[in-house]
């Protein structure tokens, strides 16, 4: 079977901006401004596009000029992204001060979405992705941090429904420190993945999310894995890893161990 390409959904919807920013003779003074291009979404894709590798990303954004400096940066980078647009753009968020070398005070702020999407919106969204999964069947769909702000638990589970009836192969590339646990279980219980791809602290998290583990024993349960690596013994998590891939029916488990390398 021949995979194309990439559909990457990003469903951050918001850009996160660090300002960094001092006060002089009594004005507030913009120095710079260090801009992250919108989480892992926008990121897979500028790697692919680097890669000269074909993918489609379909994108939530605001109205507000916050949008518009991401959807510029995404467009100088090379990456042409499908955008469905909500009303509310994001907000700026105070983070904390700090003194540099020479004594100046800085203040950065933090950029990013609170507002959850609207139904409607929720829908065009979604309509949209059918839209690209179905003019692209054999790609690959990646499935990036969590779902949009707004949408059910189980809107992963949704999307791989779509990607499975338009020929899609799905691949799960959550984000790290995120509470997934309700999308993960979602995602593995009444949707699919075929290939997932978490570190150690994630693969966990989907262990418990399936019931293969209980909650109570994770953290125990990570920590002997982890010690076992040490001596460089994969037996224990290889079995975890065949048993979660035997009850989910994923095709293919990467699983990133850090200085250990990958499983």
């Amino acid at each position: 079977t021949l995979h194309k390409g990439s559909i990457i959904i990003e469903t951050k919807g918001g850009l996160d901006i660090i300002i960094d920013a001092s006060t002089k003779d009594g004005q507030f003074h913009i120095d710079s401004y260090n801009v992250d291009k919108g989480g892992l979404g926008p990121n897979t894709a500028e790697a692919l596009y680097y890669r000269k590798q074909e993918f489609n990303l379909v994108a939530l954004y605001g109205q507000g000029p916050i949008a518009s400096i991401q959807e510029k940066l995404l467009e100088a980078t090379g990456v042409k992204a499908h955008i469905v647009r909500h009303s509310k753009d994001t907000n700026f968020h105070p983070c904390f001060n700090f003194k540099d070398k020479e004594g100046l005070e800085h203040l950065f702020w933090i950029v990013a979405q609170v507002y959850p999407m609207q139904d409607q919106v929720l829908e065009q969204f979604t309509n949209k992705i059918d839209e690209i999964s179905k003019a692209n069947p054999g790609e690959f769909m990646v499935l990036t941090n969590t779902p949009p702000r707004g949408a059910k638990p189980s809107y992963f589970a949704q999307l791989s429904r779509i990607a499975k009836k338009n020929g899609n192969m799905v691949i799960y590339n959550p984000c790290e420190f995120v509470d997934t646990y309700l999308a993960d279980r979602y995602l593995f219980k009444e949707g699919h993945a075929d290939i997932i791809k978490p570190n150690l602290h994630e693969f966990f998290q989907f262990l418990v999310s399936v019931d293969l583990l209980d909650a109570k024993d994770m953290i125990d349960c990570r920590e002997q894995v982890k010690e076992e690596l040490e001596s460089g013994d994969f037996s224990y998590l290889a079995r975890l890893t065949a048993e979660f891939m035997k009850l989910t029916s994923t095709e293919i488990a990467i699983v990133s161990l850090d200085k250990h390398g990958a499983l």
